[in-house]
């Protein structure tokens, strides 16, 4: 018998900020499925303003198209971990990283052979202001003048919304603290929280390229943090596909106007005692048919903005204390690990 690939759920996101308990819980419950059972959902009715996602957006388009030359003057430093400023075209390999916690593959292949394949992708990282250990970055402002504005602002919405995220999901998880994420995260307001912006272009990619291979967008990965929103061009182009059962296929997640894409990373993963799924996923490029050379092929480029929220530094992540992740006939597989020690050895030998 045939069996269907799952689909990404969708869930309303609105009914947890309602004065109705049964409403909340319910949108906890049903975040936490769509993650165990795929690791995406799309949360619609967010409360994120489409201005400020669109400024964000325009912003964006406004970076990567600068020459080369002043992109640069905002340069990615030389270490892996240290995710600020701008990384140009082949200057990051994702397909580097050591394999998800959810492949079941050794971590010690030789991965010799990836290096050859290019990744066709620029970015433009960001965190908190003041950062000691990774101060930001930013391209000169007579260059781009609300660049940084823009870029904060949108940075503070999505950790304010990511921690209603977590109070849902905390919820769905059966702790006894809906604020429970809310401590190691920014330390209940107390601190600036460890997260990172993303800003994404993936450039247009020619028929005559992708008919000659050795060409992708950004190769199958997990994140590493907790979890990552991702905003998307409501009109622009797709192409991110996930993997709809470990070891199996990938399926292809649409763009759905005005929704936000919620996936967990491997820190959750460890969190939930490999309850939830840290999935993995990527954006090829399409084969080309070389039998339609009368057809001109031309892959659209692509805009995205990923953000990335992590604990704080000295947090160490260990099996949450309920009985969705462990109990009787069911230990607790993972040793407690420092995250951000995770983090780190997880990027190396990316740049």
């Amino acid at each position: 018998m045939a069996h269907s690939l799952p689909t990404v759920p969708i869930v309303d996101f609105s009914p947890f900020y309602s004065q109705n308990e049964t409403d909340r819980l319910n949108t906890g419950r049903a975040i936490f499925e769509a993650l165990r059972d795929v690791g995406f959902v799309y949360l619609t009715n967010h409360r994120i303003s489409k201005e400020l996602i669109a400024e964000a957006l325009s912003q964006s388009h406004a970076f990567f198209d600068l020459p080369l030359q002043d992109k640069l003057k905002a340069p990615h430093p030389p270490e892996s971990w240290n995710q600020r400023g701008y990384s140009q075209i082949g200057q990051e390999k994702i397909s580097l990283y050591p394999d998800a916690l959810n492949t079941g593959t050794e971590t010690n292949i030789d991965r010799t052979g990836l290096t050859s394949v290019l990744e066709c992708k620029e970015s433009f990282d960001l965190g908190r202001e003041n950062d000691t250990i990774m101060p930001n970055i930013y391209p000169p402002p007579e260059l781009l003048p609300n660049f940084r504005d823009v870029t904060m602002r949108l940075f503070n919405t999505l950790h304010s919304f990511g921690l209603d995220v977590l109070k849902a999901l905390a919820l769905g998880l059966r702790l006894q603290d809906e604020n429970f994420f809310s401590h190691y995260h920014g330390k209940d307001g107390q601190e600036a929280p460890m997260n990172q912006l993303r800003l994404l272009h993936y450039p247009p990619v020619s028929k005559e390229a992708a008919r000659q291979g050795g060409i992708t967008r950004i190769a199958p990965h997990t994140d590493k943090g907790t979890i990552t929103l991702l905003l998307q061009e409501d009109d622009g182009v797709g192409g991110l596909e996930v993997e709809a059962q470990r070891g199996g296929r990938y399926v292809p997640v649409p763009v759905i106007p005005g929704s936000i894409l919620l996936n967990i990373g491997d820190l959750l993963q460890m969190w939930s005692n490999d309850t939830l799924r840290s999935t993995k996923h990527h954006i090829g490029v399409p084969r080309v048919d070389v039998t339609q050379e009368s057809r001109e092929w031309l892959l659209p480029r692509r805009l995205s903005i990923p953000y990335f929220i992590a604990p704080d530094w000295d947090v160490v992540v260990e099996c949450l204390d309920t009985p969705l992740c462990w109990g009787e006939g069911r230990p607790k597989k993972n040793k407690p690990m420092k995250a951000w020690d995770y983090i780190v050895r997880s990027m190396e030998g990316a740049y």
